[in-house]
């Protein structure tokens, strides 16, 4: 499955939507080491609090990308599932891959 998503700032500010969201670094340019994968209800709060973002800060990201509109949940969760077990991000497993973008 080919998901696309858009490359943003990590200071930016969402919109009240549902969508995907893949924390990264960049590596060398182009290639980006995803480091957290996860799937939201409301991306303008997500990251407020997020229990993962101590992890997410220590590997660096310097990027996020985000998928958004994805209504249901049971359909985000897939797309990050899927995505996690194509990456293994640094905070969601031991291991890491890289992702490429064309942004």
């Amino acid at each position: 499955m080919v998901y696309k998503y858009w490359r943003m700032e990590l200071s930016t500010k969402f919109k009240p939507e549902p969508g995907n969201y893949v924390f990264a670094r960049e590596g060398s340019p182009g290639w980006y080491d995803a480091i957290y994968v996860g799937q939201t209800g409301d991306l303008s709060t997500a990251f407020n609090s997020h229990p993962k973002m101590d992890c997410i800060r220590s590997r660096g990201a310097t990027y996020i990308f985000v998928h958004s509109g994805t209504a249901s949940e049971e359909t985000r969760q897939a797309e990050a599932d899927d995505i996690i077990q194509l990456q293994e991000p640094d905070c969601n497993s031991s291991s890491r891959r890289r992702i490429v973008t064309n942004s």
